[in-house]
């Protein structure tokens, strides 16, 4: 009963509504808010120990930190949360349901990815903004455009990942039936790329090995946007080459599972 335009949010909705009735992505979800409760709690016991002691602390850079801490919870959540939302459709011969609505594939997709992305932006992006505003409100001022470009950042940072993921998950459910070795395919090229390149780095002493590890180019992709280390660059163009690829993936790979079910 929805117009065209706006029937995919039905699914986003549902899958949204899915995602709290699992034991394991709710207890990741809420994993999600440990490293910003523990660092905005040294952020604070700063302050008061810099109010005690009536000088001031060195600077603490923490959103380096916290995001490559948090990144590792997210990476679990996008497994367990993510795998099964196209592979399940297809193991359940579902995609015909949702193209005879009508649906075109690729709203049906943003479906997927509305929702996957709105769950890791909740678990991912909202708790390090709310890292920063606090960080804002107690560290010294940087005045009205130091704040501006210090939340852009750090927003633009952590949506960059969020996207990404979001992304590089669908597209492998995109590829399976069942969401177990789709978690399982997306832990290992997250985890076992780092491992390969720190390996590969010790072994031949080489700086640009880092660019194999997915962890990797997320981080280097943060200094850019966050510190300004011009050394990130190119992981920046890296992860957003494999943004693109994965969602133009993601679409042929949605309309030749739409021509499938059509053709049955």
């Amino acid at each position: 009963m929805l117009p065209p335009e706006t029937r995919f949010l039905v699914i986003a909705a549902l899958e949204f509504r899915r995602f709290f009735r699992q034991r394991w992505v709710k207890w990741l979800a809420l994993a999600c808010c440990v490293p910003v409760v523990l660092f905005s709690a040294i952020v604070l016991v700063k302050v008061l120990v810099e109010n005690m002691a009536q000088g001031a602390i060195p600077s603490l850079d923490l959103l380096p930190k916290l995001l490559a801490s948090q990144l590792q919870l997210m990476a679990l959540l996008a497994a367990v949360a993510g795998a099964g939302l196209i592979a399940e459709d297809r193991a359940g011969n579902a995609l015909l349901l949702y193209l005879a609505r009508p649906l075109s594939p690729e709203r049906y997709a943003a479906g997927k990815l509305l929702a996957l992305g709105g769950l890791l932006g909740l678990a991912y992006i909202l708790p390090a903004l709310l890292y920063v505003l606090l960080e804002l409100l107690v560290g010294p001022s940087l005045g009205a455009l130091g704040v501006i470009l210090r939340i852009l950042a750090t927003v633009g940072t952590t949506a960059l990942h969020v996207l990404v993921t979001t992304l590089l998950v669908l597209a492998l459910s995109s590829l399976g039936t069942r969401a177990r070795y789709v978690g399982l395919a997306w832990v290992g090229i997250f985890y076992l790329s780092e491992i390969m390149a720190v390996t590969a780095k010790q072994a031949l002493d080489v700086q640009w090995v880092e660019l194999l590890s997915l962890v990797g180019l997320y981080k280097k992709a943060a200094e850019l946007l966050i510190e300004g280390n011009s050394d990130g660059a190119l992981a920046f163009v890296i992860l957003a080459f494999l943004g693109i690829g994965a969602a133009l993936f993601l679409r042929m790979r949605v309309r030749r599972l739409a021509d499938a079910a059509e053709g049955q």
